[in-house]
């Protein structure tokens, strides 16, 4: 099957709910099919294989076995979206930006990062952010995966230079930062990450990257993160937005959104419930662990809240 076909299929077995799946996604997977059969949009299979072609080279790190990197179902819908859709009239990509939101260890933050990596060595004149609210995720989760697929690709940093908090390929830049808003004045972003954005105390940070894309032709900005516990943050907001956008209530088409979460009514005891919020139940996530999780939950009420932000993306109050 080619990319295109994965992602076709995925989208449609979400809506008839052979794969269970919230409302939210039920309607990013409609928009998708609507977006293939709308007349403004064309889609671009050789810049999606690009993409995935540059992952699947590349190994996980999280894994006890070297493994390649061969996206499941779920990130291939993604990548078709971002990178597929393109807009006739500009004969750029649809969507600038995105919003992804989904469960602990699904992977997420493996994907972002192999995509920061292909920007920076295909992108004319790159300049990628990766940036998160914490130090802890920004140095030791996320910089540490770009480095790692980087040393991967050029083992004797003949051509990516790693430094303290950069890589380097030829005039192209990978920066990494953290909740360092005051710092980024000055750039010119063509890719950029957010991750956790749920810690992050205000929209200054979002709002520099995002300012700083403005000359760029076809700018990325994407956003990860889980659910967290305050919902007047600016990440809830957004979120909020993104929820509009999905419902045509507001008009949007650069805004692009996955939200994997349980519905509101939805039994979290319920094991076919739990793919909604973890798309990579039982391959990155374990589905034994999670049981666990929701024994403690169950059995003790100070444990319920934690288990639904981190394993089920529900935003709840601390």
């Amino acid at each position: 099957m080619s990319n295109k076909e994965i992602a076709i299929l995925y989208a449609n077995e979400i809506i008839y709910n052979v794969i269970p799946a919230c409302q939210y996604m039920v309607l990013a997977a409609k928009r998708f099919i609507n977006d293939l059969n709308d007349e403004r949009y064309y889609y671009d299979d050789s810049a999606v294989d690009a993409v995935i072609q540059f992952i699947n080279t590349l190994y996980l790190t999280e894994t006890s076995k070297k493994k390649h990197f061969i996206l499941e179902p779920w990130q291939t819908f993604i990548v078709c979206n971002l990178y597929g859709i393109y807009k006739k009239e500009t004969e750029t990509r649809k969507y600038k930006y995105a919003y992804i939101e989904l469960a602990r260890k699904n992977g997420k933050s493996q994907l972002v990062t192999a995509l920061a990596l292909y920007h920076l060595i295909f992108d004319p004149d790159a300049q990628v952010i990766v940036s998160a609210n914490s130090r802890e995720q920004a140095k030791n989760v996320d910089f540490k995966k770009v480095k790692q697929f980087a040393a991967m690709l050029d083992n004797k940093g003949k051509h990516l230079k790693q430094y303290y908090n950069s890589i380097k390929f030829k005039n192209n830049e990978l920066i990494v930062t953290a909740s360092e808003a005051s710092k980024l004045d000055g750039l010119s972003a063509s890719f950029a990450i957010i991750d956790e954005l749920h810690e992050a105390p205000d929209n200054k940070m979002y709002n520099v990257i995002k300012s700083s894309m403005g000359a760029r032709e076809m700018p990325l900005f994407i956003v990860i993160t889980t659910a967290g516990f305050n919902t007047e943050s600016f990440c809830y907001k957004l979120r909020s937005y993104c929820i509009d956008v999905l419902n045509n209530i507001i008009e949007d088409n650069s805004q692009f959104t996955v939200i994997y979460t349980i519905d509101e009514n939805d039994n979290y005891e319920d094991k076919n419930n739990w793919i909604k919020a973890n798309p990579n139940i039982a391959i990155s996530v374990n589905p034994e662990f999670i049981s666990d999780e929701v024994n403690k939950a169950v059995q003790n009420e100070a444990e319920r809240n934690g288990v639904l932000v981190k394993h089920f993306n529900v935003w709840t109050r601390a």
